[in-house]
């Protein structure tokens, strides 16, 4: 917290907050991803943020930086490569939340951040808790698998994506 006469160029834009309508808001898009799913572009969106042109990067948690391409009010970036990738394993649960930062390329500080979700289907071991788990998962009956890619399922395998409900049986699907 600081009087605007010390915010350094704080005559400018969006540089200087004075109430909460005027806070950086930050959503991305998706807002979780497989665990075995790598490099994946993700859009974020900003609200109220400074004038960008000198470059952010972006920061999942301590687990890797880079740059974010910055266009308008949409920033890309990369999720972490596949040694980047935190191993999720049962003891955990099926996820792992780390926070999504933005840092000024400019001033070197993280001006906004969100909770972004790693998710790991096949910690699961039962069609029930792998339908059931709020995260992309689907069950391969014969072979008794959980997966974030329906399309891992054998050819002509069914595959289930919701549990039974009120006695009956569940949206089953064929893959083809």
């Amino acid at each position: 917290c600081t009087r605007k006469e010390q915010c350094e160029r704080s005559s400018e834009p969006r540089r200087f907050a004075s109430e909460m309508k005027q806070c950086v808001r930050l959503t991305v898009h998706p807002n979780n991803i497989s665990v075995s799913q790598y490099s994946v572009t993700l859009v974020l969106e900003t609200y109220n943020v400074p004038e960008l042109s000198n470059g952010v990067n972006c920061t999942f948690g301590d687990l890797a930086e880079m740059d974010g391409v910055v266009s308008g009010n949409k920033i890309k970036c990369q999720s972490p490569a596949a040694k980047e990738v935190p191993k999720i394993i049962t003891e955990n649960g099926d996820h792992h939340v780390v926070q999504l930062q933005l840092k000024s390329k400019e001033t070197g500080m993280t001006f906004a951040s969100t909770s972004f979700v790693f998710y790991n289907c096949s910690v699961h071991t039962s069609c029930l808790s792998c339908v059931e788990s709020p995260y992309r998962c689907y069950w391969c009956k014969y072979r008794h698998v959980c997966t974030h890619e329906p399309h891992n399922c054998h050819f002509l395998e069914g595959r289930v994506k919701l549990p039974e409900v009120g006695g009956q049986k569940g949206v089953s699907e064929v893959s083809s």
